[in-house]
């Protein structure tokens, strides 16, 4: 995270997300091409969970946008929808939990703040209920293809809606 951040003091921000866009947009025409092409499937090896983890990291810290470096990685993974899930929750929970102490270290949390954030718990465990049930009966590959397309669409905005 603090690469993010000390990256968004030194370049432009429209260009960092021109670039963050540009290359999520390959990682998901690569995916998505692939999925049809095994011959040019790549597995990512495990000692590349730890650029990924700091490319995601300074993502997160410069635009708030870590999760599409991580959920690639995990969705590159052979591994199981559980574990993936798995992995991606952890992460995402010490990541969030940095952050919060960051900011609550820094201030940030007003009144305004607090309350914004009670009455949006209730949407939000709402929709993570909802989002194991459907887990729970999605198909691994077509989950996968959807996680892709909607990185591509991300990356879209990245690239020319900055």
């Amino acid at each position: 995270m603090p690469l993010g951040v000390y990256l968004l003091t030194i370049a432009p921000g429209p260009l960092l997300l021109k670039l963050l866009g540009g290359m999520f947009l390959c990682f998901a025409a690569y995916e998505l091409y692939s999925h049809s092409r095994p011959q040019l499937k790549v597995d990512f090896p495990r000692w590349s969970a730890f650029p990924v983890g700091v490319f995601s990291g300074a993502a997160s810290g410069a635009f708030n946008a870590g999760g599409p470096a991580l959920v690639s990685y995990a969705y590159a993974q052979t591994w199981s929808k559980e574990r993936k899930m798995a992995f991606l929750q952890a992460f995402f929970v010490f990541s969030g939990a940095i952050r919060f102490s960051t900011m609550l270290g820094g201030g940030l949390f007003t009144p305004d703040v607090i309350k914004l954030i009670l009455w949006g718990a209730i949407p939000v465990f709402t929709a993570l209920w909802a989002g194991s049930q459907v887990l729970r009966r999605a198909d691994p590959e077509k989950l996968k293809q959807a996680v892709y397309f909607f990185i591509g669409l991300i990356s879209l905005k990245y690239l020319f809606w900055t």
